[in-house]
């Protein structure tokens, strides 16, 4: 059947062989779906309507090349185009994405007219081959300086415009990038020079090898493929749902354990069920853990800096020297925290933590509840048709009662103040609202640097122990100590969410 649609073999080609090439053509050309919305996005159109148009439009086009014209192309947005549409057609000249749109689709017009009328061939059959030649080899470097640019492999300079990244000084920023990138079209070239079949396709695999490489992530090939393909679409969630909303928003349990589950199941299938599959299992969660908390949190600074007026390079260096220095950071308060009191220890219980253990545990041995899984899924279905978050529902499902208590209490009493306290226009509620998710902010953050505080003190040997003071009243004495705080921080709260009144010229 595919003989005879395709003659294959009068194109002197296989199955086999157009299957690995459309898996290359794939994994080179997916970046459009991720650049296509995004440089479009910069006009004003909904990022999610431009990825499903860019999706089924290479989709029809594509099909419609191979079956009608039988040669292996593939169609999709135009990038030269598309910037040209965002940034000077809207950008610079002023015009509202939407006449840019019928401008395209009148030129698409156009050229199917000068296709069917064969005034487009006439049009390039005039054009001399060395001329049409010159043209490929431009648009190849072209596409090759922006990779190289994508790379930090090639960066600006003021006199010779152009020049290479040094690696010593720029190692922990973009050294370590443009390095992974000589690494890769190294191995990409020297199959393409011995005529290996598949070597771009080799290339790629290749980078998701070295991720297995690193000692620090105990994952075989497999593991590292996961990690690819669930981080890439974790931080596109994540990313998207923290800048349509908010932090507060940011889904990464939820991916976490979706993640373990799916992880999991794949290294038990592939033999690995001792201690290291679970092992593997919990750095894949990790890794993705952080992959969403760190594209969430980007999102939001890129915004903030945009906001101020900082150039993308900078903001992009100093989320890459964030992210090593927070790294640092985090390690030393972990371990100072289960030096003082231990994870898993009622002072840090860690439910999340028990439930992850869980979910590796009872996918590994076969003592998973799926039964409690599944009614958790429809549960979710029938929540979301009621239009109740999801998210929330959940975390006040699992969440332990001492937790989600306060959580509740809090809810409870923005909402009262939200809708019972009047509000002489929007910018006076929206004026009280951020006052006071600034200031619970603050004692969130106080909270915590009280916590590193008393860990330290657990470490050292430091004891507050008053009760020599009060004898057996002391935990009464306690009690009625933090009530009367408590409302001292409640009454502050109210007092500086306020805001002063405006005064009538």
């Amino acid at each position: 059947m595919l003989e005879n649609l395709f003659k294959l073999k009068e194109n002197h080609t296989s199955v086999k062989t157009e299957v690995i090439a459309g898996i290359t053509t794939f994994m080179t050309m997916a970046y459009i779906l991720a650049v296509n919305p995004s440089v479009l996005s910069a006009a004003g159109m909904d990022p999610t309507a431009v990825l499903l148009a860019t999706c089924i439009a290479s989709f029809i086009g594509t099909i419609c090349m191979g079956l009608t014209a039988n040669l292996p192309f593939v169609l999709s947005a135009g990038m030269g185009l598309n910037a040209y549409l965002a940034y000077t057609v809207v950008g610079v000249m002023g015009y509202h994405w939407q006449v840019a749109l019928l401008a395209v689709f009148v030129e698409g017009i156009i050229f199917i007219v000068l296709s069917l009328t064969n005034v487009r061939e006439a049009i390039f059959d005039a054009i001399p081959l060395n001329l049409k030649k010159g043209v490929s080899v431009g648009i190849g470097i072209f596409i090759a300086f922006i990779g190289l640019q994508n790379a930090k492999l090639v960066i600006g300079n003021k006199s010779t415009l152009v020049s290479i990244t040094n690696f010593t000084k720029d190692f922990h920023t973009a050294g370590i990038c443009s390095l992974l990138a000589v690494v890769g079209l190294l191995i990409t070239v020297i199959l393409y020079i011995k005529k290996v079949p598949g070597s771009i396709l080799i290339g790629i695999l290749a980078m998701v090898a070295i991720i297995w490489a690193v000692p620090a992530i105990p994952v075989n090939p497999i593991g590292a493929l996961i990690i690819v393909i669930f981080g890439f679409f974790f931080a596109t969630v994540s990313s998207r749902m923290v800048g349509l909303v908010g932090s507060s928003n940011n889904p990464v349990s939820g991916m976490a354990i979706a993640t373990l589950l799916i992880a999991t199941m794949v290294i038990k299938a592939s033999g690995n069920t001792g201690i290291d599959g679970m092992k593997a299992a919990i750095a894949i969660g990790s890794v993705i853990c952080i992959v969403a908390a760190i594209a969430g949190d980007t999102s939001q600074d890129l915004k903030t800096g945009y906001l101020l007026g900082a150039t993308p390079k900078k903001q992009q260096i100093g989320e890459i020297l964030g992210a090593v220095v927070a790294a640092f950071a985090i390690g030393g308060v972990m371990y100072l925290l289960h030096a003082a009191w231990g994870f898993g220890s009622e002072a840090i219980p860690a439910p999340q933590a028990s439930l992850m253990k869980m979910v590796v545990e009872g996918v590994m041995g076969g003592t998973l509840p799926w039964t409690l899984v599944l009614i958790g899924v429809f549960a979710a279905v029938i929540v979301e048709i009621l239009g109740i978050p999801v998210m929330a529902f959940a975390v006040g499902l699992y969440l332990p009662i001492y937790l989600s208590t306060p959580i509740f209490i809090g809810g409870v009493i923005r909402w009262f103040l939200e809708n019972k306290k009047k509000f002489a226009d929007d910018a006076s509620r929206k004026d009280f609202i951020d006052r006071g998710v600034l200031y619970t902010s603050g004692m969130i953050a106080g909270e915590g640097l009280v916590g590193i505080l008393l860990a330290v003190f657990a470490v050292v040997g430091l004891n507050f122990d008053f009760s020599g003071i009060y004898g057996g009243s002391f935990e009464t004495v306690g009690a009625i100590v933090g009530v009367i705080a408590f409302a001292a921080l409640l009454g502050s709260m109210m007092y500086f969410c306020k805001g002063k009144k405006k005064q009538n010229a």
